[in-house]
């Protein structure tokens, strides 16, 4: 229950004026994702992974979980094959997970192991809701937020969650930085027509995008958020 904690940390800087309103004690520490190494250079990512450095690349981010690759790798297959349609010259790769399967790729590199190269390397995304965003914000990466749920589930969810984005992007900024392509929205129709000039790094809105990321950045706190959350925790035992 809330009225027994003493001091709440959080990772996310909107949840500390939740909680604040709700009379508890609440400390933003920053994200962990900052205390993480920074992504490669997009020259090293590409030699690491192979990739011609002169070709623009799409990411695909279709999540980490079975269960959400398996809901979400046809659209994002279908549009990575319209996005190639209208830009031959386009490579695609995916943040693969051992733990899933992704038929028919096609054209498409599946690579497994740490997801990082993939975000340093590609000059846009399409990414499933949830951290990812937040990873692909930390690498300056422009992309298109999508996500598929269960109808019920999805009706559900509407009705207890009273938040006007789903995507920690644009939450965290306080305003859509990057579309959120959601339910029948979600298609491989619509995020290769939100995605294609982000693929270009001087379109207006990948300009836009890109400023909103830095916002994101910023907000996300400097490095340290263990340690800050271990002085939090050394002043309750004082």
């Amino acid at each position: 229950k809330l009225a027994s904690v003493r001091q709440l940390a959080v990772i996310l800087p909107f949840e500390q004026e939740f909680f604040r309103a709700r009379g508890v004690a609440t400390t933003f520490v920053g994200h962990p994702l900052k205390d993480r190494a920074g992504p490669p250079s997009r020259e090293g990512a590409r030699r690491l992974l192979g990739l011609d450095p002169q070709r623009p690349v799409l990411g695909l981010f279709p999540g980490s979980r079975e269960q959400e690759v398996k809901r979400h790798w046809a659209m994002f297959r279908e549009a990575a094959a319209r996005v190639t349609a209208a830009r031959p010259d386009v490579e695609v790769i995916v943040a693969g997970t051992k733990d899933a399967r992704y038929p028919d790729p096609g054209p498409i590199r599946v690579l497994h192991g740490d997801p990082l190269a993939v975000f340093a390397a590609a000059n846009a995304g399409i990414c499933k809701s949830g951290t990812t965003t937040l990873e692909a914000a930390i690498a300056d990466l422009p992309m298109v937020i999508t996500y598929r749920m269960h109808a019920i589930s999805s009706f559900i969810a509407h009705r207890l969650v009273r938040v006007p984005w789903v995507g920690l992007v644009n939450l965290v900024a306080g305003y859509e930085v990057a579309p959120e392509l959601l339910q029948r929205r979600a298609n491989g129709e619509s995020l290769a027509g939100g995605v294609l000039p982000l693929l270009d790094a001087d379109h207006p809105i990948t300009r836009r995008q890109r400023e909103g990321l830095q916002l994101v950045r910023e907000r996300l706190g400097p490095p340290g958020a263990a340690d800050r959350v271990a002085e939090l925790a050394a002043g309750l035992l004082a």
